[in-house]
């Protein structure tokens, strides 16, 4: 089962993506041997179950090796097998195992559908994973997938339903006693918080998982960790430090043959040199991304390297091999049919020609990302790419033309200005929500202080009570003895 947890940036615009804690996955690594063996024992099996098997290890197979879509291709066909079996007229018992291996294919293909931005289909599969798991009280199970859902908003960018989850999935951890699970979601928590802006909060939660992987050597998980530290810190702007845990994710995830997170963390420490203006560090970094990318042979992790190469070798004024980057990640993105991408690639290479003075070629390029703005309704390209038609019109003196799109980016970036301001609103008020939860737990704490200190000046209360009875009880005693000691004295005396 795939479990999730946070984040890394690839663009320099700072795009978060997720990475994988891979903490139910085997160890094996990909080989196309194993995956022709386990395709000849396709042949012979004959059981529902046993299909179903062989096919989710064919997925898993090429999951490891970063070849996504050929994973989805093999665990769909073990999904339909599975749902196909349930129709058949089968005793009760084989429908629960059947049951507890399609909650598991439900839950691995919602976190790749994520990855290919099909969120309805990921929250669709992840809710069915979930009624699965509690149908065959698989409390680990459960937990995880509502993870999964969080990590699924924190994706859309929906803090309020993404902490909802985590906070579910957490309480069931603690309650069923799961520490590994607790530790995940108390991870992503921690990633909301760095999302927010509460970084002393996030940094707090974020170590004391890392300590926790640590102290259990749970290695996959402690690079995830790491990496999220990094990102903590690199939202202060404490780049340096954030350097040294991305280095130590990268170490661990190397170790562990991550190829596709080592990829994403080169392109994170690009990313950070880029920030502290170290260009040919940064040009080094995002390579090596690329040579990983090419190996895994994916595309999307691929024309994103190039682009960010090319917008380095631009901010450095080499604008011949800036446009060799930038027109090699268009044509990836065309294959992949990647229609923002091509937005954004198209965009670059009409601000290289606008720099050569080659006006004409720039509209060109601009008016095809324009229209695909407004095809996909992109307030911030379409904004980014009116300006710029608006700059090139201006040069060959259509002042026509010039106005029009100048009045289309104004009313644009008013809208963005409008949705920058929301979105800000939306993150301080999280963020006070999260300091008033936090400020309820000091309280709450501050309560069990006193209720306990109550709660010892009660019980030393009994004691004195206690004391004082039987002191009084002793004096009593010691009274009544020397009273019948008189009265023998006394009567001694008479005899």
């Amino acid at each position: 089962m795939l479990h999730i947890s946070k984040q890394l940036s690839l663009k320099s615009s700072k795009i978060f993506l997720m990475t994988l804690s891979f903490l139910t996955l085997s160890n094996s690594l990909f080989s196309q041997l194993k995956i022709d063996s386990l395709k000849q024992v396709l042949k012979t099996e004959k059981g529902d179950s046993s299909v179903i098997s062989t096919y989710g290890s064919i997925g898993d197979e090429f999951y490891y090796s970063g070849l996504n879509d050929s994973a989805i291709f093999y665990w769909e066909i073990a999904k339909e097998i599975a749902l196909n079996s349930k129709k058949k007229e089968y005793p009760q018992i084989y429908n629960f195992v059947i049951n507890k291996k399609l909650a598991v294919l439900y839950n691995d293909l919602a976190y790749l559908k994520i990855g290919n931005g099909e969120f309805d289909v990921a929250a669709n599969y992840f809710n069915e994973s979930i009624l699965l798991k509690q149908l065959t009280n698989d409390e680990k199970g459960e937990i995880q997938a509502y993870t999964n859902l969080g990590y699924l908003y924190i994706t859309k960018n929906q803090i309020d339903s993404a902490i909802f989850y985590n906070l579910t999935a957490y309480k069931l951890a603690k309650q069923h006693k799961l520490n590994d699970e607790a530790a995940i979601s108390a991870m992503q928590i921690g990633v909301l918080h760095t999302k927010i802006g509460v970084i002393s909060e996030a940094l707090k939660r974020l170590n004391e998982c890392a300590d926790y992987f640590r102290e259990t050597k749970n290695t996959k998980a402690l690079a995830v960790a790491y990496n999220n530290i990094a990102q903590a810190y690199e939202a202060v702007d404490k780049n340096t430090i954030a350097l040294e845990y991305f280095f130590k994710s990268l170490q661990l995830k190397i170790e562990n043959n991550n190829k596709k997170g080592a990829a994403i963390t080169y392109n994170n420490i690009g990313a950070c040199y880029q920030k502290i203006e170290e260009v040919e560090l940064a040009i080094k970094y995002n390579n090596k991304a690329l040579v990983l990318f090419e190996e895994l042979n994916n595309k999307v992790g691929k024309a994103t390297t190039l682009n960010n190469i090319g917008m380095m070798h631009f901010e450095a004024n080499k604008l011949d091999s800036a446009l060799q980057y930038f027109n090699q990640s268009l044509a990836i993105r065309k294959e992949i049919n990647d229609i923002e991408g091509i937005a954004i690639s198209l965009l670059n290479i009409s601000k290289i020609h606008f720099n050569n003075d080659e006006f004409e070629d720039a509209i060109k390029n601009l008016e095809e990302a324009y229209g695909i703005a407004n095809e996909i309704n992109n307030t911030s390209l379409i904004s980014n790419s009116s300006l710029q038609l608006y700059k090139n019109y201006e040069k060959i003196k259509n002042d026509k033309k010039a106005l029009l799109y100048y009045k289309v980016h104004t009313k644009y970036e008013a809208v963005l200005f409008s949705e920058k301001n929301l979105k800000k609103a939306d993150l301080i008020q999280n963020k006070i929500q999260i300091q008033k939860n936090n400020y309820s737990d000091s309280i709450f704490q501050v309560l069990q202080i006193e209720n306990n200190k109550v709660n010892w000046e009660v019980d030393q209360k009994k004691k004195n009570y206690i004391i004082k009875k039987s002191k009084a009880l002793i004096f009593g005693l010691i009274l009544i003895l020397l009273f019948i000691s008189l009265i023998y004295l006394v009567l001694r005396r008479r005899n």
